[in-house]
C-alpha cells in the first residue's frame, strides 16, 4: 500500500515539474519573441535615422564633384570626393540590408507585381555590376535558354536578387568568369524562369553551405575582413524568393567556384498570400 502511495506521489511530483518546465519554456519563448520584436524595431528605427543623414553625406558630394569636374581644382581633390562617394554608397547599401531584414521580419514588406522585360531588368543589373567585374578583373556573361521574354512579378524584387547574386559571384571571383544563364523550367506544375548564376571563383566548403543563407553568416569568418558585407544578402534573397514563390540553391566546391540556382513563377500575383504567410511562420517560429 505504502509502495503504491509513493509511486503516486511520485508521478504527481513528476507532473508539477514538467507543468513548472512548460510553464518557464512559454515565458522563456514569449520573451524571446519581445526581444526580437524590439530588436527589428530597433534595427528599422535606426536605419531610418541613419539614412537622412547619409543622403544627405551623398546629395553633397554629388554636387561637389559636378563642381570640380572642369574646374582646375587638383586632382587629388575629386578622387577624395569620389572616395567619400565610394564609401556612402557603400554604407548606403549596408543600411538597407538591415531595413530590408527589419521589414521581412516584421512582416512588413510587401510585394506589387507588374509586368516587366527580363532582359531589360537583367541589363540594368549588369550595367550597376560591370564596373565592379572589371575592378576585379572579371567578365560577366549572359545566356538566354528561353523564348520567355515578360515577366509577370515584383520587379523591384527579382531585380534585388539577380543584384545579390551577380554581386556575391563578383566579389569572391578574381580574373575569372560570372555567367547568368536564363531558362524555362517547370516546378510542381507551376511554368518558371531559372536564373543561374555561375562564377569561377573561390568556391564554399560543402559542410559551411547550410550556414550562408543565416543572417550574419559568411561561410569562413576568416574571410570576413577580405570581402566586406553585412552577411545579409543572401538571406534576403531566399526570403524574397520565397515570397515570390520561388526556391533557391547553391552548389560549390572549393576553388571551383559557385552556383546559385533561383526558381520564379513566370505570373506571379498578389494572390501568394500562403507562401508569404508560411514565411512569416517561418521567422517567428
Amino acid at each position: 500500500m505504502r509502495r503504491n502511495q509513493q509511486a503516486s506521489e511520485d508521478r504527481e511530483r513528476h507532473l508539477r515539474e514538467i507543468e513548472s518546465a512548460n510553464v518557464q519554456l512559454e515565458f522563456a519563448k514569449q520573451q524571446a519573441e519581445k526581444a526580437n520584436t524590439s530588436k527589428s524595431q530597433f534595427l528599422a528605427n535606426m536605419s531610418h535615422e541613419l539614412l537622412t543623414p547619409l543622403n544627405a553625406i551623398l546629395g553633397y558630394s554629388e554636387l561637389i564633384k559636378e563642381e570640380l569636374n572642369g574646374s582646375q581644382a587638383p586632382r587629388v581633390v575629386l578622387d577624395d570626393c569620389n572616395k567619400i562617394l565610394a564609401s556612402g554608397t557603400h554604407l548606403l547599401n549596408l543600411i538597407n540590408e538591415v531595413l530590408d531584414l527589419s521589414k521581412i521580419e516584421a512582416g512588413k514588406m510587401q510585394i506589387s507585381c507588374e509586368e516587366f522585360l527580363i532582359n531589360e531588368l537583367v541589363d540594368s543589373v549588369i550595367a550597376i555590376i560591370e564596373p565592379l567585374a572589371e575592378k576585379n578583373g572579371n567578365r560577366i556573361k549572359v545566356d538566354y535558354q528561353t523564348d520567355l521574354f515578360v515577366m509577370m512579378s515584383d520587379a523591384v524584387k527579382v531585380k534585388q536578387i539577380l543584384m545579390n547574386l551577380v554581386s556575391n559571384a563578383n566579389k569572391f571571383t578574381r580574373n575569372g568568369i560570372v555567367s547568368i544563364i536564363i531558362s524555362s523550367v517547370s516546378e510542381n506544375g507551376v511554368a518558371c524562369l531559372n536564373f543561374l548564376v555561375k562564377d569561377s571563383g573561390i568556391g564554399i566548403e560543402p559542410d559551411l553551405l547550410d550556414r550562408i543563407f543565416e543572417p550574419f553568416e559568411q561561410a569562413d569568418l576568416s574571410l570576413t575582413r577580405q570581402y566586406q558585407g553585412t552577411g545579409l544578402g543572401l538571406t534576403i534573397t531566399k526570403h524574397f524568393c520565397e515570397m515570390l514563390g520561388g526556391t533557391i540553391s547553391i552548389a560549390s566546391s572549393p576553388g571551383q567556384g559557385s552556383s546559385c540556382s533561383v526558381n520564379l513563377p513566370v505570373h506571379n500575383t498578389q494572390s501568394n498570400k500562403n507562401n508569404i504567410a508560411q514565411m512569416r511562420q517561418k521567422l517567428t517560429s
